[in-house]
């Protein structure tokens, strides 16, 4: 859905909704797109779980500098970066070793630890430090917390495009994912096209929701059908509720005519998970895993 971008696109991975593999889905497309030769920096910014950092076994304790030294002692952003890398075959057979980078969370982020961070960061403190970063990545990818608090306005204030994950058995992450674009993102668009214009011509439209997909989950025919028909009846409230059409952001690719609706999914695999203690992605890994997430790249960034 988008082909090229003048400077690193930034990706939010966002739902409100917990407990759906947002943070998997992160790690995973980081390396779907290292493996693709694709400079990457991935951002934990969620800083209560830090799942991201645990889950890519970095020690935030010994790393000097972070986030929040940024933010209030003026350190630069670079300082906090880390590295994960992974080898593996390509198809010629040979060898391969690919990277990209990670910023990790920060506990010392959170408002009740560091009173002053409630009183620093504003709705566009992300997106301002991380302008000197912007020109040497292809993509810049932020995991947001499953919320509305201020650190998820940061992460998707700061976004070009807002990546949306939800699961097939769970019919409240859709409702999620339908509010977000309905209601909680427009939120943002509106304080950002008035913050960045002032002073300037600029026409910038982010965050642009993606269509959703579904992350993980092996439904059964009958349980795909009870989705669709579930989901068609979310887009119909939506658009009696607020005269939006929310079609386009479930069935981007459905035609007129068609009684066939599908919605984007990342299959389940056992080893994406059981990559966690290995800290590594699954993607760097296992190849199956890897043919999951570079359909998910091809389907939204890559066409």
């Amino acid at each position: 859905m988008i082909a090229e971008y003048p400077k690193a696109l930034t990706v939010a991975i966002y739902n409100n909704k917990g407990g759906i593999g947002k943070t998997t889905a992160a790690i995973n497309l980081a390396g779907t797109l290292a493996r693709l030769d694709k400079k990457v920096l991935l951002i934990d910014f969620d800083h209560h779980q830090q799942d991201l950092s645990i889950l890519l076994g970095i020690n935030n304790k010994n790393h000097l500098i972070k986030l929040s030294d940024v933010i209030l002692k003026r350190h630069k952003i670079s300082s906090t970066i880390t590295s994960i890398s992974g080898k593996f075959k390509n198809q010629n057979n040979s060898v391969v070793n690919r990277s990209f980078d990670v910023i990790p969370g920060d506990e010392f982020m959170n408002w009740e630890r560091t009173p002053e961070i409630q009183y620093t960061v504003v709705g566009k403190t992300l997106k301002q430090i991380l302008k000197p970063l912007v020109n040497n990545y292809d993509y810049i990818i932020i995991d947001t917390p499953p919320n509305q608090s201020l650190f998820t306005y940061n992460s998707l204030y700061s976004s070009d495009v807002v990546l949306i994950p939800a699961r097939h058995d769970d019919i409240s992450s859709l409702v999620n994912a339908a509010r977000a674009i309905v209601n909680f993102l427009p939120e943002i668009q509106n304080s950002r096209r008035k913050n960045e214009r002032q002073g300037s011509s600029c026409t910038d439209a982010g965050p642009i929701p993606l269509p959703i997909f579904l992350n993980g989950g092996k439904p059964t025919d009958a349980a795909k059908k009870l989705m669709i028909e579930s989901v068609q009846e979310v887009v119909s409230l939506f658009n009696q509720s607020h005269r939006i059409d929310l079609s386009e952001y479930f069935f981007p690719n459905h035609k007129p005519g068609d009684p066939n609706y599908k919605i984007f999914s990342v299959p389940e695999y056992a080893i994406i998970a059981k990559a966690a203690f290995k800290n590594k992605p699954a993607v760097f890994l296992h190849n199956t895993a890897y043919s999951y997430y570079h359909q998910l790249v091809k389907e939204y960034f890559l066409q």
